[in-house]
């Protein structure tokens, strides 16, 4: 469902976002205007990607870092934006099961981010042993 097929899966508001009656979902057909869900999403993920290019150029942030970030804003923000929909989705305990999923992720991102960004302890290398041979001289009888 889209904003330009005149379609969306949010919850009633008062703003100018109005939809057409055939394409509002079903329990919702009294309501003609809905969350702009899909706008929503559009201005956190230009704001994300500012944020992230942002960190990228002013913090020391080590590969996958940004993209583990990138996972965790992404992800956070989905947990919002579940909060607001209506249409029709599986549900796991009251919740639909994309909540879940975002969660999920969120989590997953940062225990990446972190482990990605600590300090490791360097390993250590393998050095052949150096052994002094000494020769052995003679000695006068």
């Amino acid at each position: 469902m889209s904003w330009r097929s005149g379609t969306s899966p949010s919850k009633p508001t008062d703003a100018r976002t109005g939809i057409a009656p055939q394409y509002r979902p079903p329990g919702y057909t009294q309501y003609s205007t809905f969350q702009p869900t899909f706008l929503y999403e559009l201005v956190f993920d230009l704001c994300c990607a500012g944020l992230l290019i942002w960190l990228g150029h002013h913090r020391r942030i080590r590969p996958p870092g940004l993209f583990a970030l990138y996972v965790v804003g992404y992800s956070a923000f989905r947990i919002f934006e579940e909060s607001l929909r209506v249409d029709s989705s599986q549900h796991f305990l009251g919740l639909r099961l994309n909540f879940y999923v975002a969660s999920a992720l969120t989590v997953a991102g940062l225990m990446w981010f972190y482990l990605s960004q600590r300090d490791r302890p360097a390993s250590p290398v393998e050095r052949p042993s150096v052994t002094s041979r000494t020769q052995e001289t003679p000695q006068p009888h």
